[in-house]
């Protein structure tokens, strides 16, 4: 599946200017002024106004939840992948927190 996305505003992470960023095989394949390509099954993106940058990571996130020391009441609740990949974040180091009870090691792993 190849896709190619047009008049990108690019980051990578500084400001390349308004590029075309062509997808391959779920891989950027190139980033350029002006990409023309002619291919069956290509799908193509207007990317007018929008951004394109390298995903974000978070080197210190309590997926599975934080707090706990204070007791049930001072917990947090688990982020989800979606809230994740909302704001840009894709990559993430799970750390377990100070509460050992309720959480495990073994959840956090299996998130």
């Amino acid at each position: 599946m190849i896709k190619l996305i047009k008049n990108a505003k690019v980051y990578s992470p500084d400001f390349l200017g308004i590029k075309d960023i062509l997808i391959a095989n779920g891989k950027i394949a190139a980033i350029d002024d002006q990409i023309e390509i002619h291919c069956t099954g290509l799908e193509i993106f207007d990317a007018q106004g929008k951004v394109a940058l390298p995903g974000f990571i978070d080197q210190h996130i309590h997926i599975t939840g934080a707090g706990g020391k204070d007791g049930f009441a001072s917990l947090t609740r688990e982020i989800t992948r979606d809230e994740l990949i909302a704001c840009g974040t894709t990559t993430a180091v799970g750390l377990l927190g100070t509460d050992g009870t309720i959480r495990s090691i073994q959840a956090l792993y299996g998130k």
